[in-house]
């Protein structure tokens, strides 16, 4: 299923773009489709406590001497202006606005942490570094500049400096949750899980009021040690202090999901298409659990949805191509997905179905191994047939007592077996002694015949002439039958024909060249 790997840098966003005293809403979308990866969007509100300068008494002149002028009223209508322009994305005028601002008060550390921000929004972490560093040196008892020099330095993947920044953040203010939600994070980012979830259940408690993003994180770092009971605790505490947060049932859905519990998984899938009606990640998910219930129809409008809103999470393609029967196309794209993402435990266990409907149960008990690594509630609930979905999707069903007949799903040339991507050719040098036939099978039925007859088309003096024939009987499990030809010279150049049969039948005719 798409899961949390986007989470981190989405709260991180939430976190970051939020002020001191002020409110501010972020919506964030996820790279590409999801949860793979990605997440749902997210729209996260924080308030932090309003940060209130020191109050100063004015020493009297000394007799002979000009009092200075007090300018504190342009300093806070500098700091004004500089907030609205930055939070209206007017860049230069906010950054003028903190300049002036530090120009009359160089002691304020506000000023410095307004630019900080600034550059932070704009990606300029060294910038932001320096004016986060300049304001920690002006403030006394502010957990503020720390946290956000750890958050800087996370940016920066400078992790020893952000756990330094981010401690001094918690000494300098012991009460404020804020420096603690900033070790938090940087303990996340360096899997010291135990340590983060105790920083962040501080924070908690700490907090003068519930917020999504601490709750969001302790599910993060929860899942990522699969502990989704736990992790479950807290999604709901999200839902239950933001009930019209997407992500908050984002999450909720998902640890449902992981332990199994399939039904209110759906519905709060179904609640996040509601609330955000462009998101991929909903669609994909509630899709996976439509096909393992067997309602086809119903997974093939959801994963639909998702690629024409963009998803870039495989299983929504590879699911259609199941759907359709193309058993061998899902086959070969599961297992290069699985590789690709081997922490998805969907992945394993569509692959796991393709296997079995091809026959490959040996197979199938080895990829439903892995994904009960994953996620062992959810691994043992029943999956799809796919042999009856196989029947259906090639037109009149098969008498009964009867079996599916091996047919041809794909048959093509390669330079290498096992084929990569790029190995997949029609046109081959000379010398490229050796060449490939790859033939792939809806099933895998022991003792299949598939015959090669190799011949030549236009070469040189020679025209359809048989160069070789070679058959191959298959034994258990095995659906992609390779045969290969090869020469101890180089080819002559010319066109090229292979043939293919199966069961005595001819079923494809591969042109390929030496050029």
């Amino acid at each position: 299923m798409k899961n949390l790997s986007l989470a981190a840098k989405l709260n991180f966003l939430i976190i970051l773009f939020i002020l001191p005293g002020s409110v501010a809403v972020v919506r964030a979308q996820p790279g590409g489709g999801g949860v793979a990866g990605g997440a749902a969007n997210v729209t996260g509100t924080m308030k932090l406590p309003t940060k209130k300068p020191p109050r100063t008494t004015t020493p009297k002149p000394r007799p002979g001497t000009q009092p200075k002028p007090d300018n504190s009223a342009q300093v806070e209508d500098a700091l004004t202006l500089a907030d609205d322009e930055r939070q209206a994305g007017r860049t230069e005028a906010a950054e003028r606005g903190y300049l002036l601002a530090s120009k009359l008060a160089p002691n304020d550390p506000r000023p410095y942490l307004g630019l900080g921000h600034l550059y932070y929004n704009q990606k300029k972490y060294p910038d932001a570094e320096k004016y986060y560093a300049q304001a920690a040196t002006l403030t006394r008892g502010d957990s503020e500049p720390y946290a956000r020099l750890a958050f800087t330095y996370s940016e920066m993947k400078r992790l020893p400096e952000a756990l330094a920044a981010a401690r001094r953040a918690v000494t300098a203010q012991p009460d404020n949750y804020y420096g603690y939600l900033a070790l938090g994070y940087v303990l996340s980012l360096q899997q010291n899980y135990a340590e983060a979830e105790s920083t962040y259940r501080k924070a908690v408690s700490l907090s003068p009021q519930p917020l999504l993003v601490l709750h969001s994180e302790l599910v993060r770092i929860l899942s990522e040690q699969r502990r989704y009971a736990a992790a479950l605790t807290e999604a709901k505490t999200e839902v239950d202090i933001d009930p019209k947060s997407s992500s908050a049932h984002f999450d909720y859905a998902i640890m449902l999901q992981k332990l199994g519990r399939l039904v209110p998984s759906s519905e709060q899938y179904l609640e996040v298409i509601k609330l955000r009606p462009k998101d991929s990640a909903p669609h994909s998910n509630v899709g996976l659990i439509y096909y393992m219930t067997e309602n086809f129809s119903a997974a093939r409008e959801h994963w639909s949805a998702a690629i024409s809103l963009g998803t870039t999470y495989d299983p929504d393609r590879i699911g259609l191509m199941i759907l359709d029967g193309r058993l061998a196309d899902a086959r070969r794209e599961l297992e290069a997905y699985t590789q690709k993402a081997p922490d998805d435990e969907d992945g394993w266990l569509m692959l796991g179905d393709v296997y079995r409907a091809l026959g490959d149960d040996a197979r199938a008990r080895v990829t439903d191994a892995r994904a009960a690594q994953i996620a062992p509630e959810y691994v043992g609930l029943r999956r799809p047939n796919l042999r009856a979905l196989s029947t259906s999707s090639h037109g009149a069903e098969t008498p009964k007592g009867s079996s599916i007949p091996v047919q041809l799903e794909r048959a093509y040339m390669a330079r290498n077996y096992p084929a990569a991507a790029t190995d997949v050719i029609n046109r081959f040098a000379p010398g490229d002694r050796t060449v490939h036939c790859i033939v792939d099978l809806n099933q895998a039925r022991t003792g299949t015949l598939v015959r090669f007859i190799w011949k030549t088309v236009q070469v040189a003096d020679s025209q359809n002439e048989v160069i070789k024939t070679v058959d191959y009987t298959t034994k258990a499990g095995e659906s992609e039958v390779h045969g290969n030809l090869t020469l101890p010279r180089d080819w002559p150049r010319g066109t090229y024909r292979t043939d293919v049969y199966v069961n005595n039948a001819l079923v494809k005719s591969v042109n390929w060249s030496v050029e």
